[in-house]
């Protein structure tokens, strides 16, 4: 999703994917609002290879910010961004508010949150990586927050900090 374009995936959205990752890059940015009886997915495809999703930094010195609430991302190898692996990732200006959300069987880490401002909020990671994955099912930056978060089978550290959480 690129140069500023948006996607907007309504009640019921569902993405099944064969081969490939989304990015949001450019500007591109993702406003998926589910409910709880229609979630929005984002699942591999039975034999498929899904990276995830993946917000990049916009051009310049701007900020991008990406809504995932009611959402299910599920079989996501976890596409790497700037400092781990995850199904769910971002850069330093791109700012994800993720409520009410699962995160299912991911290759490697879970969720990273890197962008100031970034949330997360009742969210539920489970079954990440394997073993002798060394990412994180939850990944916190500074100046990010998260509460109400379960996370649970971790095949490595369940949640890593880095830096102050909720520091400015």
């Amino acid at each position: 999703i690129d140069s500023d374009a948006l996607l907007d995936a309504h009640p019921g959205a569902f993405f099944n994917v064969q081969s490939g990752t989304f990015y949001f890059q450019n500007g591109g940015s993702l406003n998926a609002i589910g409910t709880m009886a229609k979630p929005v997915a984002f699942q591999r495809r039975v034999g498929g290879s899904f990276g995830g999703l993946v917000f990049e930094n916009p051009p310049g010195i701007l900020r991008d910010t990406s809504r995932i609430r009611q959402v299910r991302v599920t079989g996501a190898f976890g596409a790497c961004g700037s400092h781990t692996c995850s199904a769910i990732t971002s850069r330093d200006q791109h700012v994800l508010l993720i409520d009410s959300t699962e995160v299912r069987a991911s290759g490697n880490g879970g969720i990273a949150l890197v962008a100031r401002g970034s949330r997360i909020h009742q969210t539920l990671i489970d079954s990440t990586g394997t073993p002798t994955a060394s990412y994180p099912g939850l990944y916190l930056h500074g100046g990010t927050f998260a509460d109400s978060v379960r996370i649970r089978r971790s095949g490595s550290i369940g949640l890593q900090v880095a830096g102050a959480i909720g520091d400015t």
